[in-house]
């Protein structure tokens, strides 16, 4: 039995990234003015809440919901932070289905989770507004497409964000009224399409094109839309309005990421810290796939900061709060 345990930490370790992250990183991070930040393993899906420099695990939680007396969650996908950093949107998936996600907002005080929304197809990402009435997801309703939704806090309603083009990132504007997304090429409705990054207007529900490329992300204060380009090599910032392109960095690709790389499952997104001073990158290292670096870009200085969490642990929210 000990032999087996010891095999099985083994294989959690070397494949699915290092089962907890680095202490001196964490503490290196929260000297930044971050006060909370969120993190995810996407090897192993574990999700951990870092709040003033102390990890707060979230682990295997039952969900409560209207329809049934409540079920065990595993965590799949991306995690969200709610604007006051009190609640955490996860993705989870049912056990023993193959199909089908669900969104449940964890309360990080109390320790409870409720059940938002369940769909009969996969969720690979969320974005919580700004303003924290809606939470935003990508989900894939067909075989070969996906689209963005988002879905009310308080009333669970579900709606389609522009459903003619297929979306597969999407971020806030500060004000909610807006939001940049990364469309891919063709859609599943007949219209065609280029691909690229769009600011799209919810009142008005038109879009402007600000670049080509994915990832968008906005920053906190409004004034800058960070993406990478095609090859996920080089990062630009932009005004909303498309003006002002600049290149800040560049990272070459590994042979594993080159081969094999996808915009869906092998990048992971963009990150501004809450003062719009830092851009995080996350790059995945080694032929394997199997390590993370973050990268950490200096906007005043114009320097990078290389370090990792360890193992695949990235960064998926960062907030300044109760300071």
């Amino acid at each position: 039995m000990l032999r087996s345990t010891f095999v099985l930490l083994v294989i959690n370790t070397v494949i699915f990234g290092q089962a907890a992250p680095q202490s001196g990183r964490i503490a290196e991070l929260s000297k930044r003015d971050w006060s909370v930040f969120l993190i995810h393993n996407i090897g192993n899906g574990r999700v951990s809440v870092v709040r003033n420099g102390q990890l707060e695990p979230i682990n295997t939680i039952k969900v409560s919901a209207a329809s049934a007396s409540g079920w065990i969650a595993d965590f799949d996908g991306d995690p969200s932070l709610s604007p006051d950093a009190e609640q955490v949107a996860l993705i989870v998936r049912r056990p023993g289905t193959k199909t089908g996600s669900a969104i449940v907002v964890y309360n990080l005080r109390e320790h409870t989770a409720s059940q938002l929304v369940d769909l009969p197809y996969r969720i690979v990402r969320l974005a919580w507004s700004p303003v924290g009435g809606e939470i935003a997801f990508v989900a894939q309703p067909e075989r070969f497409g996906v689209k963005l939704y988002t879905v009310s806090v308080t009333t669970g309603q579900v709606s389609e964000i522009d459903p003619e083009h297929q979306v597969f990132s999407a971020s806030w504007s500060p004000d909610g009224k807006e939001i940049a997304i990364a469309e891919t090429q063709g859609s599943s409705e007949g219209s065609p399409s280029q691909g690229g990054i769009y600011v799209y207007n919810r009142e008005s529900k038109v879009r402007r094109k600000i670049g080509e490329g994915g990832w968008p992300s906005w920053s906190p204060d409004g004034k800058l839309i960070a993406y990478l380009d095609q090859r996920q090599e080089n990062s630009y910032v932009v005004d909303p309005n498309g003006k002002n392109l600049k290149r800040l960095f560049t990272f070459r690709q590994n042979r594993f990421s080159r081969a094999f790389g996808n915009w869906n499952s092998l990048m992971c997104p963009l990150l501004w810290s809450p003062d719009a001073r830092y851009l995080l990158c996350h790059r995945e290292a080694g032929d394997n796939g199997h390590l993370v670096k973050i990268f950490l870009f200096d906007l005043k200085s114009r320097k990078t900061e290389e370090f990792s969490l360890g193992g695949q642990w990235i960064v998926t929210d960062l907030r300044a709060v109760n300071r």
